[in-house]
């Protein structure tokens, strides 16, 4: 076995479940390379931040400054949510219902991207027109973008804050004979 599961391993198991058992959050933070020069290699973070899952760490984010362990991290969180979004659908939907989660993830990134792009140019080929100087009008586009971005990112937030525990709760429906009678 390489040393980085066990390197991974004895940085979180031996503290982890003794500061849950005092009441500490049961939120963790990893944080790996703080340069592109480093002294673990990608997997002791990653390692570290299952291990911290396996043993009740509800959130784990993970600080790096290698782009390649940042991917990486954030593919195991979407199996995380694919997982969590397929919780509760019979085995015999399991299928459409990952297929519709991944699609609706691609079309939303693509769809993001492109509403955020065009705001981001509108804005800038505006201040161009007006003058200002390329470097600034392009901050100032991508400003734009960002803030567009943020509202977008709190009301997804106020949706998933509204819609939290409604998984399988369906609302009741009148029965048609009392709609009958009633009428």
């Amino acid at each position: 076995m390489a040393d980085n599961v066990p390197d991974g391993y004895r940085h979180v198991a031996p503290h982890l479940p003794a500061l849950l058992a005092a009441g500490h959050p049961d939120r963790m933070i990893v944080v790996g390379a703080q340069s592109r020069r480093h002294l673990f290699t990608a997997s002791v973070g990653l390692y570290a931040g299952l291990v911290a899952r396996a043993l009740g760490a509800s959130e784990v984010t993970i600080v790096d400054a290698r782009a390649e362990v940042r991917a990486q991290a954030e593919a195991l969180v979407f199996v995380g949510v694919q997982n969590a979004a397929n919780a509760g659908v019979p085995a015999e939907q399991a299928g459409l219902a990952a297929a519709l989660i991944s699609a609706s993830a691609t079309l939303g990134g693509a769809l993001g991207l492109a509403i955020l792009s065009a705001i981001a140019t509108s804005h800038t080929h505006h201040l161009l027109a007006q003058g200002v100087s390329h470097p600034a009008a392009l901050s100032a586009g991508f400003g734009h973008a960002l803030m567009a971005c943020s509202l977008f990112l709190v009301a997804a937030a106020a949706i998933a804050a509204r819609t939290a525990g409604t998984r399988g709760q369906q609302t009741a429906s009148p029965d048609l004979a009392t709609v009958a009678e009633a009428a």
